[in-house]
């Protein structure tokens, strides 16, 4: 089974919400919060940082994790850790 971990977070700013656009064409085309696959060795509140600067030019500082969202299936387990 392959695992893999990510790290997003939730940027509230004014009560608005940011999101990033993913668009694949033919594919897929949506909106969603921050966030990616973390790196080797890299710790979960940098991977927030890097993916956020990367998506939308904003630099944050992750606060507290929201929730850790967990998905399986038969060969891969993926888990998120979201931060606030």
């Amino acid at each position: 089974m392959r695992h893999r971990i990510s790290a997003g977070t939730i940027v509230d700013e004014a009560s608005r919400i940011l999101l990033v656009r993913r668009v694949r064409p033919q594919r897929y085309d949506f909106w969603v919060a921050p966030g990616a696959g973390v790196k080797r060795n890299e710790e979960l509140q940098a991977a927030v940082v890097r993916e956020v600067r990367e998506e939308s030019g904003l630099e944050v500082e992750p606060l507290a994790v929201l929730y850790i969202e967990e998905l399986l299936d038969p060969t891969n387990r993926r888990c998120k850790f979201w931060f606030w």
